[in-house]
């Protein structure tokens, strides 16, 4: 089954022609004009199937239906002007893993508000699963990040006869032999290796500090086998900074840690969230600022995210000091 351009021109808030179809996905999400509308594909075409609303997910709209409905744009641009066929997939994987991402926080909070002393290992071991999981979540989001990226490199050609673009992988790092054999680049030493214009190298130059201490510590938890110890109290999860070389991060004040170096997860969580989708946010926004991308298939529309957790993800600058624990202040 494939949708024909005759069946899109029936739908008239998508803009495609025909020669798009030919790498271009069309995103098939429910739709919101003063009522939900969905059409699914079928071998006799487009089917239309009436539904009441959208309890989670992707969804097409001029405006937020509800208002946590989220607008990130980095779906906004990729859904709507980078979705190219080979794209599908990553993209999906990132909406997949900021939602496994999300419900891990809900996990955590619910875990620390159940505190009671004879439970207090058991709730231990389960937030420490789910704060792994948010780390695996967060490096899997920045290695689909990089397979759109590499698609892009292929797809990309330099308008000044130069050799932009040139390359056709990027990452983070250098790697000889798969071996990483440098870390930590400026942005002119991204721009030779790469290839690539000085916005693109500066996003990576921001951004690769964040990447990297999510990796390390992504992997050091799965190669070793060991968990996270976390502590809890009326306040909720701590974790220690010495033990995981945390103390070193910028965030940690008064407000977020405990005596004998213990810090806050939920301060850590957010920190973790709130760096990932920053990095989605501006990587949208730098590569529409360098590359001439296809037209826009939903010119009068966009892409909203519906989700149980988008109240939770609001709060998470909040986490850092004024709800860094359970209680307003820490004990």
């Amino acid at each position: 089954m494939s949708i024909t351009y005759k069946d899109l021109k029936e739908l008239e808030y998508f803009n495609f022609t025909e020669e798009d179809l030919l790498y271009r996905f069309v995103p098939m999400f429910p739709i919101y004009e003063n009522e939900w509308k969905m059409f699914v594909d079928t071998d006799k075409g487009l089917i239309p199937l009436k539904i009441v609303d959208s309890a989670d997910g992707l969804y097409i709209s001029k405006n937020p239906v509800l208002t946590d409905d989220l607008k990130l744009e980095f779906f906004n641009t990729m859904l709507k002007k980078n979705n190219y066929k080979e794209n599908w997939k990553p993209l999906i994987h990132i909406y997949d893993d900021i939602y496994n991402l999300s419900a891990s926080i809900e996990k955590i909070n619910f875990f620390s508000e159940l505190y009671n002393q004879k439970e207090h290992f058991k709730l231990c071991k389960y937030a420490s699963v789910e704060l792994e999981a948010i780390f695996q979540n967060s490096r899997a989001i920045f290695e689909n990040l990089q397979i759109i990226q590499n698609n892009l490199m292929k797809n990309t050609i330099s308008a000044n006869n130069d050799d932009i673009f040139s390359v056709d992988i990027i990452q983070f790092g250098i790697k000889k032999d798969k071996k990483l054999v440098k870390k930590i680049l400026t942005i002119e030493e991204y721009q030779n290796e790469y290839k690539i214009p000085e916005l693109l190298a500066k996003f990576y130059v921001r951004v690769q500090e964040f990447f990297f201490f999510v990796l390390d510590m992504r992997n050091d938890i799965f190669h070793s086998r060991k968990s996270f110890k976390l502590f809890l109290g009326d306040e909720g999860f701590s974790i220690s900074l010495k033990d995981y070389n945390l103390k070193s991060l910028h965030f940690w004040n008064e407000h977020n840690t405990l005596k004998n170096d213990l810090g806050s997860v939920k301060a850590l969580m957010a920190y973790i969230t709130l760096n990932t989708i920053n990095a989605l946010e501006e990587y949208a926004m730098t590569i529409s600022s360098i590359i001439q991308l296809p037209n826009d298939i939903l010119p009068n529309y966009n892409i909203y995210v519906r989700s149980e957790f988008n109240e939770t993800l609001k709060q998470l600058h909040t986490y850092v000091d004024d709800n860094a624990w359970n209680k307003n202040e820490a004990k």
